[in-house]
């Protein structure tokens, strides 16, 4: 009997048992690796997702976002006026949980994956666009709607699942933000 084989574990398929092995998985290899540079451009989308959370607990509230930077040391800072306080202060870190927990859901499922993949193009060029004078934040943008869109097609027209790998290793990785 395969030990993947859905007669062992009846309540999943087999892509889903591999995503459940490949989240801890995941995570012991960002904790590993967290200070080393390949993981530079992880740490910068994460840091985009939780400024781009406060943001849009900002515009929720009513409020008007000034500015929004990300840093080359994955740091940032949005900049808003107006808007509730109490309820933009934690968005960042709920909204970046929040962000990780779709990327882990929409990585089960092949439609999943391209529908959360292009909601996530979507809001990376919302934010190269509203945000274009942080040149930081505009490579991370770019980059990431590059790799996004190349493995998308990648794994539409072959049977290579690197999309939701890659967005199932973000979700991860947003996790720990």
């Amino acid at each position: 009997m395969d030990i993947f084989s859905s007669e062992r574990f009846s309540c999943c398929n087999n892509e889903q048992i591999v995503i459940a092995i490949l989240i801890p998985y995941y995570a012991v290899i960002i904790y590993w690796f967290w200070d080393w540079q390949m993981m530079l451009p992880f740490k910068l989308i994460t840091a985009f997702l939780h400024e781009f959370s406060h943001a849009i607990a900002t515009w929720l509230t009513g409020g008007n976002v000034l500015e929004m930077e990300i840093t080359v040391t994955a740091g940032g800072a949005t900049k808003s006026k107006g808007g509730i306080g109490w309820i933009i202060l934690p968005a960042g870190y709920l909204g970046s949980a929040l962000w990780g927990m779709m990327m882990v859901i929409a990585s089960v499922d092949d439609l999943a994956t391209f529908a959360f993949a292009s909601a996530f193009v979507l809001s990376l060029i919302i934010a190269c666009v509203r945000f274009r004078r942080n040149v930081p934040l505009r490579l991370v943008c770019i980059f990431y709607i590059i790799v996004i869109v190349g493995m998308g097609a990648t794994q539409f027209y072959t049977s290579f699942n690197g999309l939701q790998f890659f967005i199932l290793f973000t979700g991860v990785m947003n996790g720990f933000f």
